[in-house]
């Protein structure tokens, strides 16, 4: 069985500055799981951290990828 890819990609820069945010998309797949509990295939986040998305295939298999969103409090 194949496994699916799975891509975090950002809609900005993922260096933030204090009250903005980044829309964090996975790459396809049939479900998602976020490691803050979203289950959608995008999500927007304003705070510092690694985000991680589970992405599961058509056939069942999963792949999971991590992105980090740092927010400058300067």
């Amino acid at each position: 069985m194949n496994k699916p890819s799975a891509l975090i990609a950002a809609s900005g820069a993922t260096t933030l500055c204090n009250g903005q945010s980044v829309a964090l998309t996975a790459s396809s797949g049939t479900s998602y799981l976020w490691s803050n509990g979203a289950t959608a295939q995008q999500m927007t986040v304003n705070t510092a951290g690694n985000f991680a998305v589970t992405v599961t295939g058509a056939n069942g298999c999963t792949a999971t990828d991590v992105v980090t969103v740092n927010v400058n409090t300067t």
